[in-house]
């Protein structure tokens, strides 16, 4: 999941930071127990992907490229996606075929 990133504007205090905001969602762990997966830049308190950044990961099968912040504030990014190799983690849950 990828998704804007705005910061939280408290009155008397610096804001945040903004980006883009990268995040995994297990769905197969019932609510509450931790399904979501915040993949940060750097680490939580530094979490948005700014302009020139990129996001790759080994058990996703895409990478992202922040290519720069518009000036109404949202982003363009770029979003490749790599093909699955044979014996990946989604391979196991592909539908057989067969039905009951």
């Amino acid at each position: 999941m990828v998704e804007l990133a705005q910061p939280i504007r408290d009155p008397g205090k610096a804001g945040g930071a903004s980006g883009v905001l990268v995040y995994s969602v297990d769905a197969t762990l019932p609510s509450g127990q931790n399904s979501v997966v915040v993949h940060p830049k750097v680490d939580l308190s530094n979490a948005p992907f700014r302009p020139g950044d990129q996001f790759e990961h080994k058990d996703a099968a895409f990478r992202i490229k922040v290519l720069k912040e518009n000036e109404d504030g949202s982003y363009r990014i770029e979003v490749e996606v790599q093909p699955r190799k044979p014996g990946d983690a989604g391979d196991k849950n592909e539908d057989s075929g067969t039905s009951e």
